[in-house]
């Protein structure tokens, strides 16, 4: 697990294990980990360190997809959590929590200029709206703001990308549903075979048996030459 931590404007980055972070007590005021909780053995622990490591005044940004609605079968995936459950493992550890909403979505009529924009850095001159909604608990992906105080610290903001971004993600989807169905076929034929061989066995067993007995109640072997009278 890569772990990169920012301090005023320097950032640290290293590889270590996500429950022995190589860095001293209060040593970073922001921790980033998006969608990376659900893949760890041992959540609470994880969060013990984004705690210990965490200043005082420090944020952890986390996410997690939503477990109730999020619809990918992730073998990777050891624990999954509903918007309530993930607040509440975050609560756990932060005085304050500060749940965010990531939602998918459709955007529309863009001028020449902002049609072509694709700085994430620049916002967008437009007007907003929304004609669909949802309610917490709805969302795709959850994210929380944690620390001991998460008032005001941040903006209402959201991100415009291309609806061929879903695409390949349904491909990406489509691929792992192949790969699982071939690996669920595999199985079954290395079970099927495994069954063969037990049959196999089983019958050579039974055959062997048989002969056995077949030698035992037969007639008695004939004397030695030179031992008749």
């Amino acid at each position: 697990m890569r772990w990169s931590l920012t301090r005023g404007r320097g950032t640290a980055s290293t590889i270590g294990k996500p429950t022995s972070p190589p860095f001293a007590d209060r040593s970073f005021d922001l921790i980033v980990s998006f969608e990376t909780i659900e893949h760890v053995t041992d959540p609470p622990e994880v969060l013990a360190e984004f705690r210990r490591v965490l200043d005082e005044d420090g944020l952890l940004i986390v996410s997690t997809p939503n477990a109730p609605v999020y619809r990918v079968e992730n073998p990777y995936h050891l624990r999954e959590y509903s918007t309530a459950e993930f607040v509440d493992l975050l609560a756990a550890y932060f005085p304050s929590v500060r749940p965010l909403y990531q939602q998918n979505g459709m955007s529309s009529v863009l001028d020449d200029e902002q049609l072509r924009l694709d700085d994430g850095r620049r916002p967008l001159d437009v007007e907003v709206t929304k004609v669909m909604g949802q309610d917490p608990g709805e969302e795709v992906y959850t994210v929380a703001v944690c620390g001991n105080d998460t008032a005001g610290v941040m903006a209402q903001v959201g991100v415009a990308t291309g609806v061929f971004e879903l695409s390949g993600f349904l491909e990406v989807v489509e691929r792992l549903d192949r790969m699982a169905a071939t690996a669920e076929s595999r199985a079954a034929a290395a079970e099927s075979r495994a069954g063969a061989a037990e049959s196999r066995a089983g019958a050579a067993k039974k055959q062997g048996e048989r002969g056995e007995g077949q030698d035992e109640g037969g007639a008695a072997p004939p004397p030695p030459r030179g031992a008749e009278a």
